[in-house]
C-alpha cells in the first residue's frame, strides 16, 4: 500500500485510507492487508487501523523513480507476489508501476506463458468487467530484429488475451470480448 511515494503532498497511505474504510463497510465478508512501510500506514488512519486490516511491514523500499532488473526482497509487493506464490491470498491491487510488478511477479509465471498478464477486476455503472494491463516495452536486444520483437510482442499479446478470457470466464461472463 505505501512504499514512500507522496502525490500531490499527500501519501500514497493518506489517499488509500477513505477507498479502504468504504469497501470494508460495503464489503463485511472481506479482510485487508496492507503491505509497505508500517508507521506510514499507522500514521494515515491515525493509528486506528481497523479490526479487518492487518499491516504487513516491508522491510526494502524503492521509489518511483527506480528501475529494477529483478525481484527486490523485502519490499511490498515482493511480500505480496510471495503472498499469492504461498496461497495466502487470492491477489492484490496495486496502484504502483506496472513494470515493477510484472517483474517482482516473474517468480510466480508459468513457464511459457511470455510477459505476465496482469489482470483486475473493476466495478463499473453495468456491472464489474475485466481488465487486463498487457504493458509495451520498446527494449529489445541488440541482437533481435524489429521484426521479431514485433512478433513476440504480438505472441504475448495473444497469450494474455487468453489467459484474461479464461480468467473473465470463470468469472461467468459468457462471451468476453
Amino acid at each position: 500500500m505505501d512504499n514512500g511515494d507522496n502525490v500531490d503532498g499527500k501519501s500514497v497511505s493518506e489517499r488509500a485510507v477513505d477507498a479502504i474504510n468504504r469497501l470494508l463497510i460495503e464489503r463485511p465478508g472481506i479482510e485487508v492487508s496492507l503491505h509497505g512501510h508500517e508507521k506510514n500506514i499507522l500514521d494515515a488512519f491515525g493509528r486506528k487501523i481497523p479490526s479487518r486490516v492487518d499491516v504487513i511491514p516491508a522491510t526494502s523500499f524503492y521509489s518511483q523513480s527506480d528501475k529494477i532488473t529483478r525481484p527486490v526482497e523485502g519490499t511490498a509487493l515482493n511480500n505480496l507476489v510471495g503472498a499469492v506464490k504461498g496461497g495466502d491470498i487470492g491477489g492484490f491491487f496495486s496502484i504502483g508501476d506496472t513494470s515493477k510488478i510484472a517483474i517482482e511477479s516473474t517468480g510466480i509465471r508459468n513457464n511459457g506463458c511470455g510477459r505476465p498478464a496482469l489482470v483486475a477486476i473493476f466495478p463499473s455503472l453495468s456491472g464489474e468487467f475485466v481488465f487486463s494491463d498487457v504493458g509495451f516495452t520498446s527494449q529489445r536486444s541488440n541482437n533481435a530484429s524489429y521484426e521479431n520483437a514485433v512478433g513476440n510482442f504480438a505472441r504475448d499479446i495473444y497469450r494474455q488475451g487468453l489467459m484474461a478470457s479464461v480468467y473473465a470466464g470463470n468469472l461467468g461472463i459468457e462471451k468476453p470480448r
